[in-house]
């Protein structure tokens, strides 16, 4: 019996291993959704509840047409391989491997099971990332109204604040609502929370949106309580303090949230009677299983074969790395802002700050992808003319790019003007692919383009981002120099 079941589900269990090893590159990477890890065995816990109380069975009879909706594997193997980080083709994936399940449901119990198991299996949704063109103004709206709630919040208490884009100006410094949370990453958690409680105690409909809808109130709420907290306390100790609070206020709001949202549920609930069902349980069809195993496998090896073939011949350019000027005495690491980790997914990232020659502030970012973890687009729709506005600067003029030797190769840089308050930015902005694939800067992120590369087999191998911003340089030649002998002395062939 045992074997039998195990024969039928196979396929079923690799296809929700494929679908959960697609998603936990961001699950890993990007600490939005790092809650995701929890999601697929939160999933598992709802569908063994539902199993206890199931409806009567009502087998539904194959199609021979079923055989082939694996097929559609290939396709959608295809695509984001060149394309990881296509939201559309995780949402796509997610919804083949729900629908497909959906689909065995039904013919081994009828409608009745398909409504009555829906939920657990849609609940998976909750750890794939939002679409990026509702993901990434949300980020940005959310940083600016809790930053404006702040600083009104400051100056009713007579502590001097300003607003700068997501800044917050204080007498002790500049504090970015990155470092003090914009609350996204809270509140898709709870989002995801209240689902799985409504779902838990069984909860009417409109009791779960109502759960949903206090659930995001007590999250901005709180976010906002330590975005004020975290402010004032560099308001009054300096920006150095922050740190020492960040994360606790983080875990704190994650368990208040946590309980509150369990006692809700609970106050809701009406204690609903389950009746335990013991009628055999209808097997699927092996033989379906087995074609969600050939289609599979079928999809990867070509997919393989298809990039491998076009990646003959190819030669990787230098790898080349940062050797931070770490002998300065003003040099400091910094914590990247977890708005950038979170819209650039990268997989290794150093952001540092010291004096360079002749006074300036020097800063500086060295952004890493290993291959096959995010597309080569990705770092080229986060560029200084489209990001730094967000942080309150103005882009003055655009010089555009240049090369600059390093060593025995040479770098192709782009070169900006930002200002703010007077005060003159000098960017240099360089996008390194270690091996080219031939995209216009222009048309990375057009749906056309994301196609062409599945066509023409470019799949990510690796890129690197390198930005430096020259404050308080006199002028525009003379800080492009100061660049340019900073790349002969920093930038080293990687080993």
């Amino acid at each position: 019996m045992l074997l039998r079941v195990a024969r039928s589900l196979v396929g079923f269990a690799l296809l929700w291993f494929t679908l959960f090893h697609q998603l936990h590159v961001d699950w890993s990477i990007n600490p939005q959704y790092s809650y995701g890890w929890g999601v697929p065995f939160l999933a598992a816990y709802l569908f063994s509840k539902r199993w206890k109380d199931r409806p009567a069975a009502s087998v539904k009879p194959f199609s021979p047409w079923i055989w082939l909706l694996p097929a559609l594997a290939l396709p959608l193997e295809m695509v984001q391989e060149a394309n990881p980080e296509w939201r559309l083709v995780s949402w796509t994936y997610a919804l083949f491997v729900v629908g497909l399940t959906m689909l065995l449901i039904w013919t081994m119990g009828g409608e009745k099971w398909l409504r009555h198991f829906s939920f657990p299996l849609l609940f998976v949704a909750t750890a794939v990332p939002w679409p990026t063109f509702v993901e990434e103004p949300f980020i940005r709206g959310s940083m600016r109204m809790v930053a404006a709630f702040t600083v009104d919040l400051l100056n009713g208490l007579g502590i001097p604040a300003a607003q700068r884009g997501n800044l917050i100006e204080l007498a002790t410094g500049t504090v970015s609502v990155d470092e003090a949370c914009s609350g996204i990453r809270s509140l898709q958690s709870t989002i995801m929370l209240a689902l799985f409680f409504g779902e838990l105690s069984r909860l009417t409909l409109p009791n779960r949106f109502l759960l949903l809808l206090l659930g995001g109130m007590i999250s901005f709420c709180l976010n906002l309580a330590r975005t004020f907290l975290l402010t004032s306390i560099a308001a009054k100790n300096g920006l150095g303090a922050i740190e020492q609070w960040h994360d606790p206020a983080g875990l704190l709001i994650v368990c208040v949230t946590f309980l509150f949202l369990m006692w809700l549920a609970k106050k809701f609930s009406g204690d609903p009677a389950i009746s335990v069902v013991t009628d055999a349980v209808p097997l699927p069809s092996w033989s379906f299983s087995a074609s969600i195993i050939i289609w599979l496998l079928t999809a990867h090896l070509a997919k393989e074969f298809w990039y491998r073939s076009h990646e003959q011949g190819k030669t990787a350019r230098h790898a080349w790395s940062l050797q931070w000027p770490t002998n300065e005495t003003s040099f400091r690491f910094q914590r990247i802002p977890e708005t950038t980790q979170v819209l650039l997914r990268y997989n290794q990232g150093e952001f540092a700050r010291w004096i360079g020659p002749n006074g300036a502030d020097w800063f500086g970012y060295f952004l890493r992808w290993e291959p096959g973890r995010a597309a080569a687009q990705l770092a080229g729709n986060h560029r200084p003319e489209s990001c730094l506005p967000s942080t309150g600067l103005r882009l003055k003029q655009e010089y555009g790019e240049k090369l600059f030797k390093a060593g025995n190769f040479t770098l192709p840089v782009e070169r900006y003007v930002f200002e703010r308050n007077g005060a003159t930015y000098l960017v240099f902005f360089c996008l390194w692919e270690d091996v080219p694939l031939g995209l216009e800067t222009s048309e990375r992120f057009n749906w056309r383009t994301r196609l062409k590369a599945v066509r023409e087999g470019k799949r990510h191998l690796g890129q690197r981002v390198l930005e430096i911003v020259i404050a308080g340089s006199p002028e525009f030649v003379s800080a492009e120099k100061m660049f340019a002998d900073f790349l002969e002395k920093q930038i080293v062939i990687a080993k």
